[in-house]
C-alpha cells in the first residue's frame, strides 16, 4: 500500500533515500545501488542510517515505514543474531533476554538493563527520531517523493521504480542475506501486556504513520 506520493518536487535532480532500520531499506539499497544515475534523479544512498536533518531542504527524498511492533521483534533478532558486532549494552542485553517478549516484560517492570537496551540498540529506537520528530517531517512534507510500507514492499517498489524513472531490470533482491531478512524460525510472540506497552512506547511512530496516511487524502 502506497501511503504518500507527491508531485511537488523542485527543479533539483538530486533525490535521497532515508533509510529507516528494519523497514525494508537494505533491500531497496541493494536494488538501487547500480542504478543511482539511471533515472530521473541522481539518487543518494548513504552508508548506514542518516537522519533527515542531514539532507538538504528542498531536495526530494523517499523512505519506508513499518508497523513499529513487528519492527521491534525483527530488530531484536537482527541484533541478537550478530554477536560479533555487539556493543557493550547489546552484550549484556542478549545474555539475559532470549526473546523480544522477555525484554518487553522487563520493560513493563522498569528494569534498568531493559531500559538501557532500548536506548543503546539503534534499531530499537523510535522511527520518529530519524525525522527529528513528527513536526520536522511535517515541515519537510513538500520534499517527500514517496512513502511506502515494508508490509507491501514488493508492490510498492514497482511504483518507486517508476517514480524514479528506473529500468525494469532494477529489482529487489530475492536472497534473504541481501535483503537482511529475519529468520522465520524465531519466537516473535508477544503477550497482550507487551503489545500494550510497545503501542504506548512507539506512540509517536504510530502517529507518524497515521500522518502519512492523511497526506493521501
Amino acid at each position: 500500500m502506497i501511503l504518500f506520493l507527491v508531485a511537488l518536487i523542485d527543479e533539483s535532480t538530486n533525490c535521497a533515500f532515508l533509510h529507516i532500520g528494519k523497514a525494508g531499506g537494505t533491500a531497496i539499497k541493494f536494488a538501487l545501488k547500480d542504478y543511482v544515475n539511471a533515472g530521473f534523479y541522481t539518487i543518494s544512498i548513504t552508508r548506514g542510517h542518516v537522519a533527515l536533518t542531514k539532507f538538504p531542504k528542498g531536495e526530494p527524498f523517499f523512505f519506508n515505514l513499518r508497523n513499529p511492533i513487528t519492527r521491534f521483534t525483527s530488530a531484536f533478532y537482527s541484533r541478537k543474531l550478530k554477536p560479533a558486532t555487539w556493543n557493550q549494552v547489546e552484550s549484556e542485553l542478549f545474555a539475559r533476554f532470549r526473546t523480544p517478549n522477555e525484554l518487553v516484560e522487563a520493560l513493563c517492570e522498569k528494569d534498568p538493563l531493559a531500559q538501557r537496551g532500548m536506548r543503546g540498540v539503534g534499531h530499537l529506537r523510535p522511527i520518529s527520531l530519524m525525522f527529528g520528530g513528527l513536526e520536522e517531517l511535517k515541515r519537510r512534507t513538500q520534499d517527500v517523493l514517496m512513502v511506502s510500507m515494508q508490509e507491501s514492499l514488493q508492490t510498492d517498489f514497482l511504483i518507486l521504480r517508476e517514480k524514479l524513472g528506473l529500468p525494469q531490470q532494477c529489482n529487489l533482491p530475492t536472497h534473504p542475506t541481501n535483503a537482511h531478512m529475519c529468520p522465520e524460525d524465531v519466537d516473535r510472540s508477544l503477550t497482550e501486556r507487551s503489545v500494550n506497552f510497545l503501542t504506548e512506547y512507539y506512540r509517536v511512530d504510530f502517529e507518524l504513520i497515521e500522518y502519512c496516511k492523511t497526506l493521501n487524502i
